[in-house]
């Protein structure tokens, strides 16, 4: 059997995009094709909210050992001496893919990450790679990591991942949006008190804060989830900055966490229900909705008629339901009440 090409992994990636539901699993079967052709001893595979930049899901079990993560979290999130392409960074920066050594400028020891996690872990060579859609916002990234007994990532390879960049993003966009089942009953916000020393510590947990931590796709930092431990470090490094992420549930419920510094070593977490115009956003962004079409579709979810939206928006009724025609073809569905749902939280996937 010949050996995989970076073609055939371009081509095996573009089909798993179209079809594979949940962001998480899309991501762990990328990193399977991807590692044929570009070798790693170890990778992590994160989700990204694409409006607020912050993790919002990962997958750590092929990643570093257990006991380096919570330094890990640590250095992420410090402002006094930040590191090196710290996952901040790589979101922001507009890069698709960077190696620890063009980000140090080959002084590895220039990074707390190396010096305190990498190097104790036997790695030497890092590569990040954010999951960037055409628009700029990053939707995902992935880490890929070699020890000493193989040579940095090359050039050749870092093409191939970036190439890869976008056609992840969208597939991640779709599976994020539009994965999961009818959501669950919404029994109202939860919180979340959490002691901060070299990792959070859940002192107080309400019960349906702990009934949606346990819908929460995503490893563990201790006694939270990683995501929800990573926005706990960085409302404890920034103090007075807004620190919050959207998350998308097993039970198909989207959450909004918010993380705010209470004290010297306290932060309290609130979950809630994302509301319901970020999730038509979302949901519209999925189906690649126009402008125009965004705001007919919008809208219409009320309840308003052809008429009363060419009203609104200055236009006739005619041009309205060319409109509404498109936005039925895009999101599969065929009626204002099917349209209505579905912008409020309630997708089903289209093939």
């Amino acid at each position: 059997m010949r050996s995989a090409t970076a073609r055939d992994v371009r081509e095996v990636v573009a089909g798993l995009s179209r079809r594979v539901e949940s962001p998480l699993a899309l991501e762990r079967e990328v990193a399977a094709q991807v590692t044929r052709v570009v070798p790693a001893d170890l990778w992590c595979a994160l989700t990204i909210d694409p409006e607020t930049g912050n993790i919002s899901g990962g997958f750590h079990d092929e990643g570093l050992p257990y006991e380096r993560l919570g330094r890990l979290t640590e250095i992420e999130q410090q402002e006094t001496d930040p590191d090196v392409l710290t996952m901040r960074e790589l979101v922001s920066s507009g890069v698709t893919a960077r190696t620890l050594a063009q980000a140090t400028g080959g002084d590895l020891a220039r990074s707390h990450r190396f010096r305190d996690v990498l190097s104790p872990s036997g790695i030497r060579h890092e590569v990040r790679v954010a999951f960037r859609a055409a628009d700029g916002r990053v939707w995902g990234a992935m880490v890929l990591m070699r020890g000493t007994d193989l040579p940095d990532f090359t050039r050749r390879e870092l093409a191939l991942v970036s190439a890869l960049s976008q056609g992840v993003a969208d597939g991640l966009r779709r599976a994020t949006v539009l994965s999961g089942g009818p959501p669950a009953q919404d029994d109202g916000p939860g919180l979340v008190l959490c002691r901060v020393g070299e990792t959070a510590v859940p002192d107080h947990v309400s019960a349906s804060a702990r009934r949606l931590l346990d819908e929460i796709d995503d490893g563990r930092l201790g006694d939270l989830p990683y995501t929800l431990a990573s926005l706990v470090h960085a409302a404890h490094r920034r103090a007075g900055a807004p620190h919050r992420v959207r998350i998308r549930t097993r039970a198909g419920r989207w959450l909004t966490a918010h993380a705010e510094r209470l004290g010297e070593a306290s932060v309290s977490v609130i979950l809630e229900a994302t509301r319901p115009q970020e999730i038509m956003e979302l949901l519209a962004d999925a189906y690649r909705l126009t402008g125009r079409e965004r705001q007919i579709a919008a809208l219409a979810g009320r309840g308003l008629t052809n008429k009363e939206i060419g009203s609104t928006l200055f236009l006739s009724a005619f041009t309205v339901q060319d409109h509404l025609k498109a936005v039925f073809t895009k999101t599969g569905t065929r009626s204002r009440s099917e349209l209505a749902a579905l912008l409020h939280g309630h997708p089903t996937p289209r093939e």
